[in-house]
């Protein structure tokens, strides 16, 4: 018989075994140094998607972030520690840029609309009830309530109703909201900027409801109406001072 290899490894496993351990050592230098190196330190950072006029501040604060890693070694819990601090940061993704760059990519929460207090004290609102302190709000309708919302979100039922109907209207008839009115309980009406106040009555079949005010609107060339009752938006009525009800 002829000899037996002696040893760990036979002969021709040996290369490999030797290859392995270098892979080994190569993954430990790159875990513990190489992807820590000032090379490759976020120096050229980019965020993209803000229109909101915190933009400076926030992309200060995603900078100040960056600087304390590298290209090769992005702290992504760091990054969502600073989106966290601002609700106007749906979410976002981050992309490494070898060898110094960091871009940013943001998805805003836009506010919807605007809550005023009885002391004329107001607050942006998103569509999904998130409040956007600090965020512009210039034209937005208006939902009054007795007491401004304390926290991150709006959790009141009847406010939430009001934001849905008019994040639910179609562009140019969003544009022409003035304000929302809702009370626990009540109806839930719309006043446009011409003065024509819209009747939902609850917040369901929003679609439907919209498209029947258009529908009157464009019928009557928003000549005369006073309201528009939509809260059967099969059966939709139009009346105007002076005039009775019409069913369209």
């Amino acid at each position: 018989m002829g000899a037996r290899a002696t040893g760990l490894f036979a002969p021709a496993a040996r290369p490999l075994a030797i290859a392995a351990v270098l892979l080994l050592l190569l993954g430990g230098l790159y875990v513990f140094w190489l992807r820590d190196l000032p090379l490759f330190r976020v120096e050229q950072l980019r965020v993209v998607g803000l229109t909101t006029g915190q933009a400076d501040q926030i992309e200060g604060d995603f900078a100040r972030a960056g600087r304390k890693m590298t290209t090769l070694n992005l702290d992504r819990a760091q990054l969502e520690r600073v989106a966290a601090r601002y609700p106007v940061i749906r979410s976002f993704t981050a992309e490494a840029r070898f060898p110094d760059g960091l871009r940013i990519d943001i998805d805003e929460r836009l506010p919807g609309v605007v809550l005023e207090d009885a002391s004329d004290r107001r607050v942006p609102v998103a569509a999904d009830g998130f409040l956007l302190e600090g965020v512009d709000a210039t034209d937005l309708p208006v939902i009054e309530v007795e007491v401004l919302p304390t926290g991150d979100r709006l959790t009141d039922a009847d406010a939430l109703s009001a934001i849905r109907v008019a994040a639910g209207a179609p562009p140019p008839l969003g544009t022409a909201i003035e304000r929302v009115d809702v009370v626990a309980g009540e109806p839930i009406e719309v006043l446009l900027r011409g003065g024509v106040r819209l009747l939902f009555g609850d917040d369901s079949g929003l679609d439907q409801k919209w498209a029947a005010v258009a529908a009157v609107l464009a019928d009557a060339g928003g000549e005369g109406l006073s309201y528009i009752d939509v809260s059967l938006p099969e059966r939709p009525v139009a009346g105007g001072l002076g005039a009775g009800a019409r069913k369209r």
